[in-house]
């Protein structure tokens, strides 16, 4: 068995898997020297980072030794994470996709994943890579959920009006920044072309993640931001 994830837009915070090994020393040492790997290499990023082994129960069943390569191979050369960066706005990626939810359904390896864009043609490259993927490991893929692109507008009238009011109630000049995620822009500016939009929130830590918290000091800032906002915004 293997699984890992639990949603497609969130990064996975653990992951696990079923072997059935016949020398179960020397397999619990390998596990011990890649544990003490990924800590030196990832101790930065990923602070916490443990690798745990255990003894189960034997299988009923088990992957063949090609499904086991081919499963590796396909999941070794399974794109996943940054892209491309964008060459208009610095330091943001412009195309990405990670793996959100990895698990085994009807004795199918089936994976869950998100890209994401701030073009559409960013997408267009993602899909390519994985029908070449599939067509050359045997595998299936099916699209579904579409996030359309949303291209940054620094100059549009509501941003200039947004930043405006934002200056007056924090107290000192605010800074425009482009991040990367899917947002309901996209999907409004797909049948709205025309409309201005622009995306406003409190500052949220560890989203997507039982860890989500929201800094409630930000939440009053953004309601009187909100407020001011729709006082002062032209109709149209």
């Amino acid at each position: 068995n293997i699984a890992g994830g639990s949603v497609r837009n969130a990064i996975p915070r653990e992951a696990h898997a079923t072997l059935l090994v016949k020398d179960v020393a020397k397999i619990t040492a390998c596990i011990e020297q890649l544990q003490a790997k990924f800590q030196a290499e990832y101790h930065l990023a990923e602070p916490n980072l443990t690798v745990v082994s255990e003894a189960t129960n034997s299988a009923e069943k088990a992957f063949t030794a090609k499904a086991t390569q081919t499963a590796l191979q396909f999941l070794t050369l399974l794109p996943n994470g940054v892209i491309r960066n964008s060459d208009t706005v610095k330091n943001v990626v412009e195309t990405s996709l990670s793996i959100g939810v990895l698990s085994l359904q009807n004795e199918q390896l089936v994976c869950t994943i998100l890209s994401r864009s701030l073009v559409e043609h960013g997408k267009e490259e993602v899909r390519s890579r994985l029908n070449a993927l599939a067509q050359l490991t045997g595998a299936t893929v099916e699209y579904s959920g579409n996030y359309p692109g949303w291209e940054p507008a620094p100059n549009s009238e509501i941003t200039a009006l947004t930043k405006k009011i934002y200056d007056e109630v924090l107290g000192y000049e605010a800074q425009i920044k482009v991040i990367h995620a899917g947002l309901e822009c996209g999907l409004i500016k797909e049948v709205y072309p025309n409309m201005d939009l622009v995306s406003i929130g409190p500052t949220i830590r560890n989203a997507h993640s039982p860890d989500e918290k929201v800094h409630i000091p930000a939440v009053q800032i953004y309601w009187e931001l909100l407020t001011k906002l729709l006082a002062n915004a032209p109709q149209k």
